[in-house]
């Protein structure tokens, strides 16, 4: 779920930076309540907390996939179990549940998979999602690749689904920004082989700041063109409801 990545401080900025890689794997999370059946969605998003909080901390490999899966087992037994949490009954009966689900999976019979094997196979996604954040940031110092996923994903939802994206681009744009413009001060830092101070922060993060409100202030007001093409939702629900003759 994670590892040591020694390149970056554990320091303030190096901490709002993985907040606001938070903030963007949370966009990812926000249309699954609104679009599917899906519910308990606050579980999900404190244990990206908690991966985040470890890997900041940088706690080793071990503990981190310990500490991992000692919650995913304890959130599938609070959603799916009546059992108690020490009966050994609910493990033997879940371990079964996976075996047969896994012969399922194998056998491309997606919709017959079990609720506590897709809570599980959803919980493993964020963590290698979280994962890679951590290797984005911390390793190869870049994250516009995950930034225009997340930009795509919102806007294409936005289109086709009945989800509203229009606070969400505005969450996305501030937390993206800021994620590229201190992770350019990082490579900076490394490549020039120099030790940076609390001042030297402050003259790259205030101007990034107002950077980053000046840009969201102009794209709030200023006039926005009509649509060139027409919805296109209305047109392929027509479709899909054509009878065949």
């Amino acid at each position: 779920f994670g590892g040591e990545f020694p390149d970056i401080k554990r320091d303030i900025p190096s901490f709002l930076l993985y907040v606001f890689s938070f903030f963007l794997l949370w966009e990812w999370l926000r249309p699954i309540k609104q679009l599917t059946d899906t519910s308990n969605m606050g579980i999900f998003i404190v244990f990206l907390i908690i991966s985040f909080t470890a890997s900041f901390l940088n706690f080793k490999v071990i503990w981190q996939t310990l500490l991992m899966l000692t919650f995913i087992l304890f959130s599938i037994h609070h959603l799916h179990y009546e059992e108690g949490l020490l009966n050994i009954s609910w493990v033997s009966s879940f371990l079964r549940d996976c075996t047969d689900n896994i012969h399922l999976l194998f056998s491309r019979q997606w919709y017959d998979l079990s609720n506590e094997f897709r809570t599980l196979l959803f919980f493993l996604l964020l963590a290698l999602m979280v994962y890679l954040i951590n290797y984005w940031l911390l390793r190869k110092q870049r994250i516009f690749i995950f930034f225009f996923m997340t930009l795509v994903l919102i806007t294409v939802l936005d289109t086709f689904t009945a989800y509203s994206a229009k606070t969400a681009i505005i969450r996305t744009v501030v937390a993206g920004f800021a994620v590229m413009g201190m992770l350019t001060f990082y490579r900076i830092i490394q490549k020039e082989k120099v030790d940076y101070d609390a001042g030297s922060i402050r003259k790259w993060m205030i101007p990034l700041s107002v950077m980053i409100v000046v840009s969201v202030l102009v794209g709030i007001t200023a006039p926005k063109a009509a649509p060139i093409w027409p919805d296109p939702v209305p047109y392929l629900t027509a479709k899909n409801d054509k009878p065949v003759s």
